[in-house]
């Protein structure tokens, strides 16, 4: 995808965090979590990968995403991992919408974890914004280039998960 700016709701341990920040070097990440003694494991393991791209914020999701809209911010990638629940899922989708670039994706994690995730799942892959969804059993991608002809579906599964 080639983002530059990256925002991930939801850094829990950070572990995803320096996935997306290990990439490219010229990347920014922002991450957001509530949880203030998790915020500090995060950073702990941040500085340990010496990845020098990514702030995280400690803050609940909601206030942070306002104020990002209040300045401007766009992101070419948007990594929605926090409160795993219909509503505030929704909710972040929406909110993010105003923070995302023209050619920019969304990536929503664990949308089969319960009956609400993936109802919330079933309905942001439908929303008149999004041109293509691939749903990847365990997260879903969403883009919204108007490059696409037409809308498009799409559902990968491995032959057989293991766990």
């Amino acid at each position: 995808l080639k983002a530059k700016n990256i925002l991930e709701l939801g850094t829990s341990l950070g572990i995803s965090t320096a996935y997306l920040a290990s990439v490219s070097k010229e990347s920014s990440i922002s991450s957001i979590e509530g949880d203030p003694e998790i915020v500090k494991i995060a950073k702990e393991s941040i500085y340990q990968l010496s990845l020098n791209n990514v702030e995280i914020k400690c803050g609940l999701i909601d206030t942070a995403l306002h104020e990002l809209m209040e300045e401007n911010r766009k992101f070419d990638l948007i990594f929605i991992d926090g409160h795993h629940e219909y509503q505030p899922t929704k909710a972040y989708f929406e909110k993010t919408l105003k923070l995302l670039n023209s050619r920019g994706v969304i990536v929503i994690d664990d949308i089969y974890w319960s009956d609400g995730m993936n109802k919330a799942w079933q309905e942001i892959k439908c929303h008149s914004q999004v041109k293509a969804s691939v749903d990847l059993f365990f997260c879903g991608m969403l883009f919204f280039s108007t490059n696409f002809k037409e809308r498009l579906d799409l559902k990968l599964r491995p032959a057989k998960l293991r766990f």
